[in-house]
């Protein structure tokens, strides 16, 4: 199973939505992935509760590359034997090494809504996908796996309290 077979394609309207509400911590970790290449400014973000939110007007697989980059876990940071103690290079590294909880909101041409968001499974990053209907998957290497957990999209839709506007 594909991506495609769950109804996820370039037409999902949809959110990436921060557990934060500053904006310059999310645009440092968005210009430290993408040298200030991409076109979205601290306007673009809007308030909803206690979480800020870019929509996602069109090109749904650019923004899922871009929550991909958002939420992995860093490779340069060295680790010294010192109490287990990370040894960071800049501030930005601490702070991408303490991640934003960040989930992607959005609803499939077929209105079902859905939330993504990134975890752990078999020892890898995997991408879990959580239905309005229930259902749930993950992703890895191209492939959809379906999950034996239910309902797990109310809990994360309660977690980011996405019910809250501006």
């Amino acid at each position: 199973m594909t991506l495609y077979d769950l109804y996820l394609d370039n037409d999902v309207e949809g959110y990436i939505v921060f557990k934060t509400l500053s904006r310059k911590r999310i645009m440092e970790i968005i210009n430290h992935y993408y040298d200030e290449k991409l076109i979205i400014t601290s306007e673009s973000f809007q308030k909803r509760g206690e979480c800020l939110t870019l929509s996602i007007d069109r090109y749904f697989y650019d923004y899922l590359e871009l929550y991909f980059q958002i939420v992995k876990n860093k490779k340069e940071t060295t680790i010294h034997n010192d109490l287990f103690h990370l040894s960071m290079t800049s501030p930005l590294e601490q702070m991408v090494h303490n991640q934003v909880p960040t989930i992607l909101f959005g609803t499939t041409k077929l209105f079902q809504s859905f939330i993504m968001i990134s975890n752990i499974r078999h020892n890898q990053i995997v991408l879990d996908i959580h239905f309005q209907n229930g259902q749930s998957y993950y992703y890895v290497e191209n492939k959809v796996y379906k999950l034996k957990e239910k309902n797990q999209f109310s809990k994360l839709y309660k977690k980011f309290n996405l019910d809250k506007e501006g």
